[in-house]
């Protein structure tokens, strides 16, 4: 029974925290921190909203829950007292998993390691083997006892073993925002243009970076359009972002219909013809391109291109 009730409150936690981590990491990749903290605020919201719900009503009505099982009698009573402490562990269980979420989606991979293994077996082998020796009344309080102590003990390490470490300088970040009502795109490759300048990038890259730019955002708002989208109301988020290595980065954020740009016929022209002459600017941008990514995710097409 309380297996069964966890499937209903917990997994509601981790299908908040499968939402959000590819939300925390593209906003992370792209160093837009107030969009991570964004995210992280409307899982919360909306998680322990909808998991504290179904807790609340399982602890205020337990007893169907138990004659749903079969449960009467003393069987029921014991299984009342369950639910009700399984219940308010549940609060603390919720806050650990989106925690550990958030850290893995946002490349703090230790942080969410330290809180899972809390959890799952340097705090609750100790407590099952303790709580062991207790009346079996008293056994259904490990379940709060564990999720209290891995919070609580995550938390000190969290505030002790905090490094005073530098954040991202923010002014290494540019973003712009385009659209088909505002396509002068002379604008945008010269903000990028002086953006690469005044972090001393080679004309090479320069170079590239605004014809990356150019390039990828004409097609897109050329082809973006169908499948229930329309070309006037696509809209194009750019992030270019400085690395202190000397590398450029740039985001390509886009609402177009699945539309992957790197995905466009550009072998070259054989003699039957069929060659798109639009797709040689990104036959380039895939050859000169250190690296180059896309993903489809919550309506949005996202090109990462490292130059």
């Amino acid at each position: 029974m309380l297996q069964n009730a966890s499937y209903l409150i917990l997994y509601l936690y981790e299908g908040t925290v499968r939402a959000m981590q590819p939300m925390v990491s593209t906003y992370w990749g792209e160093y837009r921190r107030e969009g991570m903290r964004n995210v992280r605020g409307y899982a919360f919201v909306y998680g322990c909203s909808a998991a504290g719900m179904s807790a609340l009503l399982i602890f205020l009505f337990p007893r169907i829950l138990c004659a749903l099982f079969g449960l009467h009698g003393e069987a029921a009573g014991m299984g009342t007292e369950a639910l009700r402490l399984y219940c308010t562990g549940t609060v603390f269980a919720g806050i650990s998993i989106l925690m550990a979420g958030y850290f893995q989606a946002c490349g703090r991979e230790r942080e969410s390691l330290i809180i899972s293994s809390l959890r799952g077996a340097i705090v609750l082998i100790p407590c099952v083997l303790f709580f062991s020796f207790l009346r079996a009344e008293v056994f259904w309080r490990m379940f709060p006892a564990v999720e209290i102590l891995s919070l609580g003990m995550w938390v000190i390490w969290l505030l002790r073993g905090r490094e005073g470490g530098e954040e991202f300088d923010g002014s290494r970040v540019c973003t712009c925002t385009v659209s088909r009502e505002n396509q002068d795109m002379a604008l945008v490759t010269g903000e990028a243009e002086a953006f690469c300048e005044k972090w001393k990038a080679s004309p090479r890259q320069t170079y590239f970076v605004t014809m990356t730019i150019e390039e990828l955002c004409l097609v897109i708002l050329r082809d973006g359009g169908g499948d229930g989208v329309r070309k006037d109301d696509i809209c194009i988020q750019i992030t270019l972002v400085a690395g202190e290595q000397g590398e450029f980065t740039l985001h390509i954020r886009d609402t177009a219909r699945y539309f992957d740009p790197f995905a466009l016929e550009t072998g070259r022209a054989s003699r039957e013809g069929g060659f798109d002459m639009d797709a040689m600017g990104v036959r380039v941008i895939k050859d000169k391109a250190r690296e180059f990514f896309y993903r489809r995710y919550g309506g949005f097409n996202s090109l990462v291109v490292k130059i």
